[in-house]
């Protein structure tokens, strides 16, 4: 039987397994079976690398439970309330299992038209039927992992950068952490990690869906290119490992403020690093970066620039927008590119002089900034 973890023992994954029926059982009891073509567990759990964290030597599951539920075609009413039910659903399977479980529902014809996507090839690579079609994967587009867009490293390294952010904030903000804060900040320290790692394979064309399998190519490369790669691997194997089995006593003496200067300062070696490879261009400070990400978001096809003005209006107001005619059909998540960069790595001036790009109105101290990024991030990471 495949497993859910690499490090659990048999009495966790027996427990993981229960989780999974109850999950399966309750969504089966809420719609019509006839409906659903397939419950799809993706993540770690899916992959069999789900994290195991340890607590006085007891095993527990870590992180949440994310699954896809697959569905014939529906009409716009019956989608709403399917998803309006999954939400429901998912907050009471929440609390009966004990980690938070994400219910997302895609018709089939979706499903089938996901575009290449860092999650939608790992999806496609490794993931657990739990119920209904076992060969519904195959429906999905045949993604070449060495074909992986680059933009998917520039993506993550964004949604790891907001962590950090996030992380900053707090330390700014409390001179003493409660524990389940400071295991947060832990958390988050070693995605950012794994963010560096994992586009650092993607860069270089060996990305794999497998931890495991990761582990084991950076342990072999020669000649990376990024003058902090010895740095980053040893970070990048550490916390693998620490994914694979949570063990926060390994931390009671980091210091974490320490370890997260440390972690900013190579990230923003890292980031100008990468993003000079995937856009083949030098790239020596964050002012070049924002011209180079504003120049990109000219070269898009017009109906994608319609597209961008229409959801920018909504976003920023249409007198707002239009004002800025130099940025109108820059997309959300282009901006968000643009202003993590001043935020995370203290650009103090330039940070505000840049807030424009994701606020209707001017922002003079880092608090409102950082407030304004997290609403724009949460709807456009």
């Amino acid at each position: 039987m495949e497993r859910y973890t690499v490090n659990g023992s048999q009495k966790l994954e027996n427990r993981i397994q229960s989780h999974m029926d109850l999950i399966k059982n309750n969504i089966l009891q809420e719609f019509d079976e006839n409906t659903i073509q397939a419950i799809i567990m993706i993540g770690g759990y899916g992959r069999g690398e789900g994290t195991v964290r340890i607590d006085n030597g007891e095993e527990n599951v870590f992180n949440d439970y994310d699954f896809f539920i697959i569905s014939k075609a529906l009409g716009p009413i019956t989608t709403t309330r399917m998803k309006k039910k999954l939400v429901h659903l998912s907050g009471k399977l929440t609390k009966l299992v004990g980690i938070e479980v994400d219910l997302s529902l895609l018709t089939m014809k979706a499903f089938s038209r996901l575009p290449f996507t860092l999650m939608n090839y790992d999806m496609r690579q490794k993931s657990r039927i739990i119920h209904g079609n076992q060969s519904i994967l195959d429906h999905l587009p045949p993604y070449n992992d060495a074909q992986m867009p680059a933009i998917e490293g520039t993506r993550l390294l964004l949604n790891r950068g907001a962590l950090l952010i996030y992380c900053k904030q707090q330390l700014a903000d409390h001179a003493t952490l409660e524990l389940s804060e400071r295991e947060i900040i832990i958390k988050y320290i070693n995605k950012a990690i794994l963010a560096m790692g994992d586009s650092f394979l993607i860069i270089n064309k060996k990305y794999h869906y497998s931890y495991k399998v990761k582990e084991e190519t950076i342990s072999h490369i020669d000649n990376p290119g990024f003058p902090l790669f010895e740095e980053l691997k040893k970070a990048y194997l550490a916390a693998i490992e620490f994914k694979f089995t949570v063990n926060f006593d390994i931390h009671k003496t980091t210091d974490v403020l320490d370890w997260l200067k440390k972690t900013i300062n190579i990230y923003e070696s890292y980031v100008l690093w990468y993003e000079s490879k995937r856009l083949q261009t030098p790239i020596p400070s964050w002012d070049s970066y924002k011209k180079l990400i504003l120049l990109s978001s000219t070269m898009v096809p017009f109906h994608v620039k319609i597209k961008s003005l229409l959801i920018n209006m909504r976003e920023f107001g249409i007198k707002k927008t239009l004002q800025d005619i130099d940025i109108c059909t820059c997309y959300p998540r282009d901006r968000l590119y643009i202003v993590y960069p001043f935020i995370l790595f203290k650009k103090e001036q330039a940070m505000f002089t840049n807030s424009n790009y994701i606020s209707k109105i001017a922002i003079a101290d880092t608090k409102s900034l950082t407030n304004t990024f997290w609403n724009i991030w949460i709807k456009y990471s």
